[in-house]
């Protein structure tokens, strides 16, 4: 789980392709978890195999629509 700040804001269309290409990488690797979006903040949690959930992580952190991302748990909830 963790928060982070929109760079940009973004459109609700463009939201919704991201969202279509997210859910569909996310079955493909089987995670789940959800999203909120509120203006500049966001804050996901995500669920999966451990491997999976770093290596998603890492892409996360370099994705250039947000920033100050805090990783709030890790683990089991």
């Amino acid at each position: 789980m963790y928060i982070s700040t929109a760079v940009i804001h973004v459109q609700e269309t463009e939201l919704k392709q991201m969202l279509t290409q997210y859910r569909h990488n996310n079955e493909r690797n089987h995670i789940t978890g959800m999203l909120l979006y509120s203006g500049e903040n966001c804050v996901q949690l995500i669920e999966g195999q451990e491997e999976t959930l770093r290596q998603l992580l890492s892409k996360i952190v370099k994705d250039y629509h947000h920033t100050n991302l805090i990783k709030l748990a890790n683990g089991p909830i």
